[in-house]
């Protein structure tokens, strides 16, 4: 494998892992908004009814909140299932690239998930997976980039002749 290509490939593998790490940060900041209004939403029902609470046409301003709270929080959960379709695209790309011969194959799957523990029981092997990946290639090609052993001890015996 010439050095180009090398580079080429190690590129790719940098992008990947970066959008891979990105979409990791956005799921989790999607869970901790959708977390903080499942919250808010929960506390404003243990003040009133759920009939109140998500009734159509709030009367006081406590039902007003939770109704915003609520679209709030349906919101954030779109934006999360979103993101979570997003990450899995990604990952199933990373799963193609990895198994294809030619890295310029790639093909994209839209992927949804029954629950969220399976999804992160499945993300965290699958990034663990590409993570110890990574390092092999990584250390692959720091050993194509090292002379090879002979080379190396003639190296070091032409440079003790020259003593």
């Amino acid at each position: 494998m010439n050095r180009a290509r090398q580079h080429q490939l190690t590129e790719k593998i940098d992008l990947l892992t970066e959008q891979l790490e990105s979409k990791t940060w956005e799921i989790k900041e999607l869970e901790d908004v959708a977390s903080k209004l499942r919250q808010q939403v929960s506390e404003a029902g243990g003040r009133q009814s759920l009939r109140q609470l998500f009734s159509e046409e709030p009367s006081s301003g406590l039902c007003k909140g939770s109704a915003r709270a609520r679209r709030a929080l349906l919101t954030a959960e779109k934006n999360s299932d979103r993101a979570r379709r997003d990450y899995a695209e990604l990952l199933q790309t990373w799963q193609n690239y990895e198994n294809s011969n030619d890295a310029g194959e790639v093909e994209v799957y839209r992927t949804d998930y029954d629950t969220e523990r399976n999804l992160r029981r499945q993300l965290e092997t699958t990034v663990q997976q590409h993570l110890n990946t990574i390092e092999e290639l990584r250390e692959q090609i720091n050993a194509l980039q090292e002379p090879p052993p002979e080379l190396r001890s003639s190296h070091s015996s032409n440079s003790s002749n020259q003593r």
